[in-house]
């Protein structure tokens, strides 16, 4: 266990390329790999370790190329709408390709992969992966809305000699929220523009 600690890094690279050397993207979904392709794999940890140990790391590089395995078949699946089937994709020979293919073309992955593109038009905030809180990048989305509507007020001011509220003006495009919003965080009564 301290080995894959200090070189955590390294051990994540390795099990990286192992994945893409090991198993083709052709696979719905990593617990349905081969039982003796995933023991190739299990095959990098050593066997000095307690069994209760064993297990753990066994456990967690399970998890760890179930992500890498997620990420390749999604590359490949890239690489097949960018290129076409004609192009190789990395080191895949011409049949484990021509399966790739077969089951990116499927009518069971290409119904899952519009329903899936549905859902996640259907979110209200789309994911930033954490490097934004969801006030933030509903603030952004929103900002160009409220430029143009402060823009179409001042033209009415122009010509009716009417104040207009900014305050009105962020409420209006950002509608009123009070309190805890669910999946947006603590809101404040009245946002102010900037």
């Amino acid at each position: 266990m301290q080995s894959i600690r200090n070189n955590a890094k390294y051990f994540m690279r390795l099990v990286r390329n192992q994945v893409r050397f090991i198993v083709p993207p052709c696979y719905p979904y990593w617990t349905e790999v081969l039982e003796v392709q995933r023991a190739q794999l299990h095959s990098i940890i050593e066997d000095d370790r307690s069994p209760n140990e064993y297990q753990t790391v066994c456990a967690a590089v399970d998890r760890l190329t179930a992500d890498c395995y997620r990420d390749y078949k999604l590359k490949a699946h890239n690489h097949l709408k960018e290129h076409g089937p004609s192009r190789l994709y990395g080191k895949l020979s011409v049949e484990e390709w021509q399966k790739c293919i077969d089951f990116f073309t499927s009518p069971t992955f290409v119904e899952r992969s519009t329903k899936n593109k549905v859902n996640r038009g259907k979110a209200k905030y789309l994911s930033v992966h954490g490097s934004k809180s969801f006030s933030a990048t509903h603030y952004d989305s929103v900002q160009d809305k409220f430029v143009e509507v402060r823009e179409t007020q001042q033209t009415r001011i122009t010509f009716s000699g009417v104040l207009v509220d900014a305050c009105a003006i962020a409420k209006e495009v950002l509608k009123e929220r009070r309190r805890h919003v669910r999946g947006v965080g603590r809101v404040l009564k009245c946002t102010l523009p900037p």
